[in-house]
């Protein structure tokens, strides 16, 4: 009983965590949005948004306290379950936004931090799911005709499928591009 309802708090504290995230992240959509277009592409090379590095302080507070209050495997567990929710969060979030060539650079330093972030866990699968997510950017910063080719290759190969379309339909040029490749949307 008492593991039961350990289990149960730790999972209760594991949805709080990402509410949070969630919350933050809705809360600051706008101004994401609007920090795309105040920004060049060249000012914005290399550098996280306000968003970002807002998500990335709550990110390594909660880490901060998960390494402090837990050891060993259950320690490990934790930190995939976490970055896991993370992951999901974050995938989710960015399919909210139409993305247009001006957007890629800074999702591309959003992404790559938020994986430096979640990097600091050492839980190689969560890794991997941050991979995946950065290359999801690729979707954008090819032309059309380019999207079949770059869809096949590792890791982008093994992203659902659903997933992938999702992304496509969120590049600014969709509407025409569906046009170009017949079948691929």
């Amino acid at each position: 009983m008492l593991e039961y309802e350990l289990g149960e708090g730790l999972c209760a504290a594991l949805d709080g965590m990402t509410s949070r995230i969630s919350r933050k992240l809705g809360k600051d959509k706008t101004k994401w949005e609007n920090s795309l277009k105040s920004q060049s592409n060249s000012t914005r090379l290399g550098l996280t948004s306000e968003m970002c590095e807002d998500v990335v302080s709550i990110i390594n507070e909660q880490k901060k306290f998960i390494m402090a209050k837990m050891s060993g495997k259950s320690q490990r567990e934790y930190l995939h379950a976490y970055g896991s929710k993370l992951y999901k969060v974050l995938l989710e979030h960015f399919q909210n936004f139409k993305i247009n060539p001006d957007c890629v650079t800074q999702l591309i330093s959003d992404l790559g931090r938020f994986a430096e972030c979640v990097a600091e866990f050492n839980v190689p699968a969560i890794d991997k799911k941050f991979e995946v997510l950065k290359a999801i950017t690729t979707i954008f910063m090819v032309p059309p005709n380019k999207l079949p080719n770059i869809l096949n290759e590792d890791p982008l190969a093994k992203v659902d499928p659903e997933i992938k379309r999702a992304f496509i339909k969120k590049r600014s040029d969709y509407e025409t591009a569906k046009n170009e490749i017949p079948g691929l949307f």
